[in-house]
């Protein structure tokens, strides 16, 4: 035979020493393929009568060279009786390692599966419809072997997030009624209502990072992260209202435009036809322009963003610059006077005028000037790493639009009276005894337009103050279309991908139309016309001060639910919240969303109304519907045991009787309480600690133990046996120490005898005994002996090594851990006698009689009592306790009794019916 094989070894060319003919390598397997180099196989066929029973292992496969030569390497079959792998091929890591190339990624079981059963990659059905499409076209792409197209623009966070928030904060109302509102509520209410406003849209921003940084953000914003925080119940609604909110942002922004242009064709005499209709002319003209923009693509928009950007500086460089020049007379007779500390103290206070004249109309109008926090995370699908760049770019974008909101207010209410003529005539010199308006330590008297309340000039009246003021007017002018423009432009780019999420997820009927795609962006061209559509019905409204609550409100609802979103996955516990972002709390979660639906009352109370209306109607649809998504839900870890209480009445337990919580089975919890405890006895939770029952583990109540849990790692209780802790001793538990079970390894008390816990000692060496240390600590064996055992213990290894048998001895496994009984042999016996035995005290094995293991019930010997086998009859377990045998049917350990298999504790009878252990008493089940 040795011949056979050496002379098998020659013909398939095997090098001497690698493998014998028994051993084969695991086939090779390699990433690229070329047609013009095919592999030449050769296989002997000589002396194929001597060696027709020997199966060919090897082949020689001879490839070619690029230089004609010829390189030997082996291909077999992979073998069960192999031992040794093949030498690792640098073509096995070619996608991973080759530069220049793009990293294609695992396909998962679902996209195998789908492979296999249609013929073609599709793309994986666990991943959303707003992340789906990319990823398929990247498998294809892949699969057809053809050239990767071009990688769509990715932006940073400061392009991406903080100068798009920016833009989007720097609204129309920074240029056109801030200097109004600081005339109307005076410097120090205006601070106030800047304040307000940006304590709601920080706690929002910390909450979108925390959702943001919780997992891979895909397109679509706010939506994505609130639907796949809260699920689809709470993120179809609010994909609907940010949307709407988006669109409506786009007119706002569009119409202050309109405006500043309707006021420079009156100053020029060029009136088209009335103001009112001018607004509407031009307003739509322009928002029609910036939909050819966006339809151009993400990188045109990008770049019309950064001269905006730019634009916006320049302006308020021009602004603070304009201050500090003294101030001609034509601009005196405007009200500014440079800095005064007299024109400070006059506007310090408030001063309301009109039927606008209150706080909370102001805070109405102000609000929407800080509704662009949300802009970067709208673009998520565009950002190059959207869980670093939300929270960093939309954090610096609020401190520094909080910065020039509060300078401008300052200075603006520092050197512009609230009421000026205009006139050159009204200058009195400041010498003049008969003056004795607050305006003649100046040098004018306004006193005669103040009074009739027809003075064109001031903070109070006009809204162009900023370009007045300024050192070159056209250069506010520019700052004011380039605000407006930028702000309307990204909510035309937002409300659209927002949308397209939505209706690709499915969740509503009838919009799934709008869903559809266009180039290597996936552009939502059809959303694109619906928002443009809803832009311009309220852009015909032609009144910024009426579209402006609008805005507070659709955005403080979705402010609302946003913190509520972040609140609600917090305290849920769920495994999937582990946010990267540290910097949030959930209390102040809650505050921001409590404010903000109390400040959408307060603001427009019948706006607010409709809105709730509108999202408990959208709510109840959803949770109506169901749709069938991949959203994962924050409620579920707080309501994960609702659909499997089958016992639950009011503030009584029905499996409770005595002291003693008396059956659980089936994997179903039969003592239910408030949902959150499992365990319950005389109205007090007996295991339960930061809402979770210790004694809990896989559905299953383990271990009670006089209303203390003694024996606790892990959320896992660690041994049990009719009502007595197996470690514990004399009201001490020997085996615990710093919240850790010492004598606990995988699930399992390992050391117990004679009531004594084996595993004590001083704190220090756990298990100790004939001078070996046998003790466990962290996960980890702290006593190693001879390399080998690592608990030795009468010459005999009790414990684990290198994931094999826990004890071995005689080439026979007498302790098997990992969920299963101390002593396992052959799937029979669970005690073993003759040499050693764990289950064995005083010379008699308790748990073994006729070869068959009487004791075995769910993993746990559980008829154990009074070092005797209790109850043996017609060959089955049955367990005896006060003069009643309790039967062992169905993996339920029941009480037996008049041929009825009952529960028997207490002179109270439990009964076993359809699979369910019911509570008898009275005659009655």
């Amino acid at each position: 035979m040795g011949q056979r094989t050496s002379s098998f070894k020659q013909q398939v060319g095997l090098q001497p020493g690698r493998f014998s003919v028994s051993e084969e390598a695991p086939p090779r397997y390699s990433c690229s393929h070329d047609d013009s180099h095919t592999p030449n196989i050769h296989l002997s066929n000589s002396n194929a009568d001597s060696n027709r029973h020997v199966l060919p292992s090897a082949v020689a496969v001879e490839t070619e060279g690029a230089e004609g030569t010829f390189e030997r390497r082996d291909s077999r079959r992979p073998s069960l009786y192999s031992t040794m792998d093949a030498t690792p091929t640098l073509d096995f890591y070619t996608n991973a390692t080759a530069t220049g190339r793009h990293r294609r990624s695992r396909p998962s079981l679902e996209t195998l599966r789908k492979d296999g059963e249609t013929g073609s990659a599709l793309g994986d059905p666990g991943v959303s419809g707003c992340q789906g499409k990319e990823k398929q076209q990247h498998s294809d792409h892949e699969e057809a072997g053809t050239k990767q197209p071009k990688q769509p623009v990715r932006f940073g966070w400061v392009t991406g997030v903080m100068i798009r928030c920016m833009l989007n904060i720097w609204g129309v109302i920074l240029f056109l009624r801030l200097s109004w509102i600081t005339s109307q509520a005076g410097i120090i209410l205006t601070w106030v209502i800047i304040l307000m406003s940006v304590i709601v849209t920080s706690v929002t921003a910390l909450s979108v990072s925390a959702i943001a940084t919780n997992g891979k953000v895909s397109s679509g914003g706010a939506y994505f992260m609130i639907s796949r925080t809260l699920g689809p119940e709470m993120g179809g609604p609010i994909g609907v209202v940010f949307s709407f909110a988006n669109a409506l942002a786009c007119a706002m922004n569009t119409v202050g435009f309109a405006e500043t242009v309707r006021d420079l064709l009156i100053e020029h005499g060029a009136v088209m036809v009335d103001p009112i209709n001018d607004v509407r002319i031009v307003g739509v003209a322009t928002v029609t322009l910036l939909l050819l923009i966006s339809l151009a693509g993400m990188e045109w928009e990008a770049k019309t963003q950064i001269l905006f950007f730019l634009v916006l500086i320049v302006s308020f460089t021009n602004y603070f610059v304009g201050t500090v020049i003294p101030a001609s007379p034509h601009k005196q007779a405007m009200g500014f006077f440079s800095y005064r500390r007299e024109i400070f103290l006059l506007n310090l206070l408030p001063d309301w005028r009109g039927p606008e004249g209150s706080f909370f109309h102001m805070f109405a109008i102000f609000f929407p000037s800080a509704i662009g926090i949300l802009s970067g995370a709208n673009i998520s699908g565009d950002l190059k790493d959207p869980e670093t760049a939300i929270p960093k770019g939309t954090l610096m974008a609020i401190f520094w639009t909080t910065v020039s909101y509060l300078g401008i207010s300052a200075t603006v209410g520092g050197t512009v009276l609230r009421d000026a003529s205009g006139n050159l005539t009204d200058h009195v010199g400041l010498n003049s005894s008969l003056c004795d308006h607050v305006t003649c330590p100046f040098g004018w008297n306004f006193s005669q337009c103040e009074v009739t309340q027809t003075c064109p000039f001031g903070l109070a009246n006009n809204f162009q103050v900023l370009s007045m003021v300024s050192g070159f007017g056209p250069l506010i002018t520019a700052g004011i279309f380039a605000a407006s423009l930028s702000s309307a432009l990204a909510f035309l780019v937002s409300a659209p991908k927002v949308f397209q999420c939505l209706c690709k997820d499915n969740i509503y009927p009838y919009i799934g139309f709008f869903a559809k795609g266009y180039g290597k962006n996936d552009e939502p061209l059809r959303a694109y016309i619906l928002t443009y559509l809803i832009a311009v019905a309220f852009i015909l409204i032609a009144q910024l001060n009426a579209i402006a609550p609008l805005i507070s409100n659709f955005f403080l609802c979705s402010y609302a639910l946003i913190n509520f979103s972040c609140f609600h996955a917090s305290i849920s516990n769920s495994p999937g919240w582990r946010p990267s972002f540290r910097y949030y709390s959930r209390w102040m979660a809650l505050f921001g969303a409590v404010v903000s639906v109390l400040l959408m009352f307060l603001l427009t109370w019948w706006a607010a109304l409709i809105t709730l209306c509108l999202i408990l109607f959208l709510l109840g649809y959803v949770s109506y519907r169901k749709p069938a998504t991949d959203a994962s839900k924050s409620s579920g870890p707080l309501c994960y045991l609702q659909n499997t209480c089958l016992s639950y009445q009011l503030n009584t337990c029905l499996c409770y009787q005595l002291n003693t919580c008396l059956c659980y089975q089936l994997n179903t919890c039969l003592c239910y309480q408030l949902k959150t405890c499992l365990c319950y006895l005389l109205k007090t939770c007996l295991c339960y600690q930061l809402n979770t029952c210790l004694c809990y583990q896989l559905n299953t109540c383990l271990c009670y133990q006089l209303k203390t849990c003694l024996c606790y790692q892990l959320n896992t209780c660690l041994c049990y046996q009719l009502k007595t802790c197996l470690c514990y001793l004399q009201n001490n538990c020997l085996c615990y120490l710093l919240n850790t079970c010492l004598c606990y390894l995988q699930n399992t008390c390992l050391s117990y005898q004679l009531n004594t816990c084996l595993c004590y000692l001083l704190k220090t060496c756990l298990c100790y005994q004939l001078n070996t240390c046998l003790c466990y600590l962290l996960n980890t064996c702290l006593c190693y002996q001879l390399k080998t055992c690592l608990c030795y213990l009468l010459n005999t290894c009790l414990c684990y090594l290198l994931n094999t048998c826990l004890c071995y001895q005689l080439n026979t496994c007498l302790c098997y851990l990992q969920n299963t009984c101390l002593c396992y042999q052959l799937n029979t016996c669970l005690c073993y006698q003759l040499k050693t035995c764990l289950c064995y005290l005083q010379n008699n094995c308790l748990c073994y009689l006729l070869n068959t293991c009487l004791c075995y019930l769910l993993k746990t010997c559980l008829c154990y009592l009074l070092n005797t086998c209790l109850c043996y009859q017609l060959n089955t377990c049955l367990c005896y306790l006060q003069n009643t045998c309790l039967c062992y049917l169905l993996n339920t350990c029941l009480c037996y009794l008049l041929n009825t298999c009952l529960c028997y504790l207490q002179n109270t009878c439990l009964c076993y019916l359809q699979n369910t252990c019911l509570c008898y008493l009275q005659n009655t089940c």
